[in-house]
């Protein structure tokens, strides 16, 4: 992560859910990955409509091998490989770009379902 990143080091921050961790630099939260199920991608999606949250549809994106798409409120990847569902969310104010916080999460996204598949 921290060669995607171009630093020297990172922080990790598992969390409690089991399946997240948010990376941080020099202690500021940059980016959070996540591994879960189909399931539990829909049970976190489902709970902002227990609340009366009406999402935006996913947005397809191409150049991965399984289904990939984005979710518009966050400009979050989200990248279907075998049984799981990799998402990607850059936390920081950089890069200000949506195209460019979408082509690191995107060289992030790659990283994880590849060490997934070789897993």
């Amino acid at each position: 992560m921290a060669a995607i990143w171009n630093v020297p080091e990172m922080t990790t921050n598992p969390q409690s859910n089991g399946y997240q961790c948010i990376y941080a630099v020099d202690r500021q939260f940059v980016v959070s990955l996540a591994v879960r199920s189909p399931e539990q991608f829909e049970a976190d999606r489902d709970q902002f409509e227990d609340f009366g949250v009406v999402l935006p549809p996913l947005e397809p994106v191409s150049g991965f091998d399984g289904e990939a798409n984005v979710d518009p409120r966050y400009n979050s990847l989200h990248v279907v490989s075998g049984d799981e569902v990799v998402s990607v969310e850059i936390l920081g104010a950089e890069p200000s770009d949506p195209g460019e916080q979408l082509e690191l999460e995107e060289q992030i996204a790659h990283a994880a379902v590849s060490r997934l598949e070789s897993a």
